[in-house]
């Protein structure tokens, strides 16, 4: 195995969480009685974000000398901030979440 397959590897954890927590709060952002817009689209944005991501990685898999402990690093911050928007985007529990409204405005102070 090449350096990239290990990197590409570990940031696969960490989109696969986000993923897996921006999913389970699409349903309910978009049910008709609690939708609130601005964070329906601000959450597709952000799992639009790991995508895009992964492409700009995916341009780097040839280069060997790019990859060392600080890219990797820096790389890793990068998708961990975009895991913790997509959870507080979701919050704990989107099921019991009564308005998103109301939910938006809580977290974004």
């Amino acid at each position: 195995m090449v350096l990239f397959e290990f990197i590409v590897g570990a940031f696969s954890l960490v989109m696969a969480l986000m993923f897996a927590r921006g999913l389970t709060g699409v349903r309910s952002a978009l049910m008709t009685q609690r939708r609130y817009w601005p964070h329906a689209t601000w959450l597709f944005i952000k799992l639009l974000n790991p995508v895009v991501f992964w492409w700009v990685v995916w341009a780097y898999r040839d280069v060997g000398a790019y990859w060392n402990i600080a890219t990797f690093l820096l790389s890793l911050t990068f998708l961990s901030v975009i895991y913790l928007q997509i959870e507080s985007l979701v919050g704990n529990d989107p099921q019991q979440t009564t308005n998103w409204r109301e939910h938006y405005y809580t977290e974004r102070v």
